[in-house]
């Protein structure tokens, strides 16, 4: 998915490799849309841990234009600028801007107790935040 910059941090490393994951998911997006008929209201995005954040990511990026169904993930926090995801702080506010789409359902489920690998506290928590 990305390299992170320590084995016990989030932060993205290596943006190469993030882009590539963003690639490759907006490849996967938009053969899913076509086998859908363009009907891009039923497609969701999701994934689990490192997973369920990059897929944020591009779900954020990507539903502005092709008006995605939602999200749903597990064990991520909300990716940002400040984490090494590079414009998604932008991507975000151009999906919160139009109601229509601020109004799907994105929803990710978290441990409470997680205190090491994406720490509810310090880092779930606070990214929710932002889309409450």
């Amino acid at each position: 998915w990305y390299a992170y910059s320590a084995c016990w941090d989030n932060q993205v490393a290596d943006e190469a490799t993030l882009n590539d994951t963003r690639e490759w998911l907006s490849e996967i997006v938009h053969d899913e849309l076509a086998r859908l008929g363009g009907k891009s209201e039923r497609l969701f995005l999701g994934g689990a841990s490192q997973g369920c954040t990059v897929a944020m990511d591009s779900y954020f990026r990507l539903t502005p234009q092709l008006r995605l169904g939602g999200f749903v993930g597990n064990t991520g926090f909300v990716p940002s600028d400040r984490m090494g995801f590079t414009g998604a702080n932008a991507a975000l506010n151009a999906l919160l801007e139009d109601e229509e789409l601020a109004a799907r359902p994105l929803w990710i489920q978290c441990a409470i107790d997680d205190r090491k690998e994406v720490p509810w506290d310090s880092l779930a928590n606070p990214s929710l935040q932002r889309v409450r």
